[in-house]
């Protein structure tokens, strides 16, 4: 049973627009629809949703959750580290992401989020030794996280930087000579913040699995 979509109502704040993907069939053609809560035509038409006490569980299966990297940052990770909308928990649960197999991760994501075939969002508190400026411990009980890349920056809608994004690749088997996987996750940490949130930054960060 899917909540009311009213209760999808809290995703459009601090964001600029947020997309359901539905998927339709009908007499063997695929339809995809792109629902924009801020899309003037659109909003109309989710409003009127909301007037008739549409339920989620009216919406056809194959609806996804395709956050851009700004709203991941700006809305979902800043309010987790406020520690406002504590129903955020129900979108991206809070988990010890290096204790657990990347395999095991995408049954742990959240309840409105089991839809996702190709991605998954996760909070993860950041290692003491981390927080301290030290490396983390990557590893699981088969393998372990390696960066790739240089980390990059999340830009918001007018071009400031909001927060730092690094690149994972999962190796099975023991570093330097494990062997590499598909399992990848994007790891984002918030850089801009609100003056109340100003000393919890070291505390959590967002991880993207795919």
């Amino acid at each position: 049973m899917f909540p009311p979509i009213t209760d999808f109502a809290f995703f459009s704040h601090f964001t600029r627009q947020i997309h359901l993907l539905l998927f339709f069939h009908r007499q063997s053609v695929s339809l995809c629809v792109y629902i924009s809560i801020h899309s003037s035509g659109k909003q109309k038409e989710y409003q009127n949703t909301r007037t008739t006490s549409a339920r989620m569980e009216e919406l056809p299966l194959g609806y996804r959750f395709y956050p851009t990297e700004e709203e991941l940052v700006s809305f979902y990770l800043h309010n987790k580290l406020e520690g406002t909308r504590q129903e955020l928990q129900r979108v991206i649960p809070e988990i010890s992401i290096y204790d657990i197999e990347p395999g095991d991760l995408p049954q742990l994501s959240g309840e409105l989020c089991r839809g996702n075939t190709e991605q998954w969002f996760f909070f993860t508190p950041r290692q003491a030794r981390e927080a301290r400026g030290g490396r983390p411990n990557r590893t699981t009980a088969t393998g372990y996280w390696k960066a790739t890349g240089s980390p990059g920056y999340v830009y918001s809608s007018d071009n400031r930087v909001i927060g730092l994004k690094k690149t994972m690749v999962f190796y099975i088997g023991k570093a330097p000579t494990g062997r590499k996987t598909k399992w990848k996750m994007n790891e984002y940490r918030a850089i801009e913040v609100h003056e109340s949130s100003r000393n919890a930054t070291s505390k959590v960060c967002m991880f993207m699995i795919f």
